[in-house]
């Protein structure tokens, strides 16, 4: 888990978005309102579509506000790997907002961040 992970707000521009996406090197990033609950996921995916449909036509499309996913799966710190596993698998997703009981951001889990966790347990699993 991440626990200083990227996130983003409800009223930012597409251009802020992409600049954390690309600077920081990620896919996408968990949207918050002003007490940091989760209300929400962008992808590179959400970029993409609301970019295509005005890039051509449209310069101004950068200072647009973005427009985010509010379908949001979110697990607690204490949640156990396999039912990480089975949201990533059944959902197919790519991140999943680790929240407190008050549906506050505290972390972020991405398949990368599984793909360590095996990688450890091979290493071990061959020693």
């Amino acid at each position: 888990m991440h626990v200083k992970p990227i996130f983003g707000e409800v009223d930012m521009s597409v251009d802020h978005a992409l600049k954390l996406l690309v600077e920081n090197r990620i896919t996408g990033f968990p949207i918050v309102d002003a007490k940091k609950k989760v209300i929400g996921i962008i992808s590179e995916y959400d970029l993409i579509v609301q970019l295509s449909e005005k890039i051509n036509s449209d310069p101004g499309v950068f200072g647009e506000t973005i427009k985010f996913s509010s379908k949001t799966i979110c697990v607690k710190e204490e949640t156990p790997v396999s039912d990480v596993e089975n949201i990533f698998i059944n959902d197919r997703v790519r991140r999943v907002p680790v929240v407190d009981e008050l549906g506050k951001l505290i972390g972020i889990v991405t398949r990368r961040d599984l793909m360590r966790h095996y990688f450890i347990l091979g290493k071990f699993a061959h020693n």
